[in-house]
């Protein structure tokens, strides 16, 4: 059984001061990976990875995976799913971010961690506001920060570089008016034509892995189908479930579609019976 949850994804960074400088960058090198850590002003931890790993094909070749992720520690109060949204605030520095709950208390994911670390890398800043989904009497509505980083950005571009990532693109920044009126769609369940059911990935079959989580960001077409789709993230890595989601978003298209416009679909697999 999978579960394809549409996620709408926008979010405005905005240019509040912060007090004191920030804290530098660690870079560290375990096994595989390559590390990005800092601590914000506002006490949390913020942690960019490049994870690269290698697996071997049914046939003998082997195939190598990567993918950076970016994870935020000591986010407390807040349920296991949050939208990142800041409409209307600074509209030339664009700042996408859907976060998703980890297994530890506190810490969530990026779903577009590459994306977030350029912007980051761009902007020099994590200004954001998590907000819930919903909220219930006496629950917070959400949780502001708002930091500057460090000024030395060599940490984030090797994190972005170790897996071959660009350190700019031109798709994090949509046009003026696809920015616009994708304001208007924040939040809203776009209404499907087609609705992109992936199957579950052979190789995580074999391998017995319970389940997975891609996201995808695909651009609109203006007959609803969807175009230059790649993953943002992938959990676990290397089992197939990426190419799956891809596979899943050639048969998916909507109603009223957006030309132009990105959206990022959260893709959660679950072994089969």
């Amino acid at each position: 059984m999978n579960l394809g949850i549409p996620l709408w994804l926008l979010a405005l960074a905005s240019q509040s001061a912060t007090p004191e400088p920030p804290h530098a960058w660690t870079l560290t090198h375990p096994g595989s990976e390559i590390v990005a850590e800092t601590t914000l002003q506002t006490g949390q931890r913020l942690i960019a990875r490049c994870v690269s790993l290698t697996r071997t094909n049914p046939d003998g070749f082997e195939r190598k995976f990567q993918q950076v992720y970016l994870d935020i520690h000591g986010l407390t109060g807040m349920e296991n799913h949050l939208n990142a949204i800041r409409p209307g605030e600074a509209p030339d520095r664009l700042f996408l971010g859907e976060w998703l709950g980890g297994a530890d208390a506190g810490q969530y994911s990026a779903l577009s961690p590459a994306r977030t670390v350029r912007l980051m890398r761009a902007t020099g800043r994590f200004d954001i506001e998590f907000r819930r989904a919903s909220v219930g009497p006496d629950e917070p509505a959400g949780a502001s920060i708002a930091a500057d980083l460090p000024a030395d950005r060599t940490a984030l571009d090797q994190v972005l570089e170790g897996c071959d990532e660009p350190l700019q693109s031109a798709r994090d920044f949509p046009t003026p008016e696809v920015r616009q009126a994708a304001m208007a769609l924040v939040g809203r369940v776009p209404r499907w034509a087609r609705y992109p059911m992936p199957e579950y990935p052979e190789r995580a079959l074999m391998n017995d892995i319970p389940g997975g989580l891609v996201a995808m960001s695909c651009i609109h077409k203006a007959d609803g189908d969807f175009a230059d789709c790649i993953v943002t993230f992938e959990q676990p890595l290397g089992q197939g479930f990426g190419y799956a989601g891809l596979v899943a978003a050639r048969r998916g298209s909507v109603v009223e579609p957006l030309e132009g416009a990105h959206s990022v679909w959260l893709y959660r697999f679950i072994l089969p019976d």
